[in-house]
């Protein structure tokens, strides 16, 4: 089911909101419950990535739904903040100067074999040991440089090299709905 304008909108407020509160200190409540509409109380898997000047300043999410969007969004948006170990948390005065782009993950499933991932329209999951990384199709497109480059734009296990994704293998794909902040 596609996200309408007026749910992308809310979704947008109350990731913005959460960083708002947990720079003040605060936790976001619960969100009004007329807020809510039926599609965003489903379980779902997004992301929040956060740019600065069109670069990666923290990005985080759930891969698998196991929350209702609404909160899915909300707790990556704070993980993207604050606890993305790749970038310092973000500060109170760089709020006016960041972008938020949300991922809403769908189709998620088992890739067999070759799955045929298509740069920029796919997502994929990949695995190693017990490690795992996921590679956002819309980071690659935000990102300068070659689509070939992907390893350095996945986000995974704190502290691993980028290149030691190279080779490991594709456990799952996933399409998602990708909108950024106006």
């Amino acid at each position: 089911m596609e996200i309408s304008a007026r749910e992308k909108s809310i979704l947008m407020g109350l990731a913005r909101e959460a960083i708002h509160l947990t720079l003040s200190g605060s936790a976001p409540g619960t969100p009004p419950a007329g807020q809510i509409t039926a599609r965003l109380r489903e379980e779902s898997g997004a992301f929040v990535s956060i740019y600065k000047k069109r670069t990666l300043r923290g990005s985080m999410g759930l891969v698998l739904p196991l929350v209702p969007l609404w909160r899915a969004v909300r707790e990556s948006a704070v993980y993207a903040a604050f606890r993305d170990p790749r970038f310092s948390p973000i500060t109170a005065d760089e709020m006016d100067a960041v972008t938020l782009e949300i991922a809403v993950l769908t189709s998620h499933r088992r890739a067999a074999g070759s799955p045929g991932v298509v740069s920029g329209a796919h997502g994929t999951v990949y695995r190693r040991d017990f490690r795992q990384a996921v590679l956002l199709s819309r980071r690659v497109e935000m990102q300068e440089g070659e689509a070939g480059r992907t390893p350095a734009y996945r986000t995974g296990t704190p502290g691993l090299d980028p290149r030691e994704w190279d080779g490991a293998d594709v456990k799952e794909t996933f399409s998602a709905e990708v909108f950024l902040e106006e």
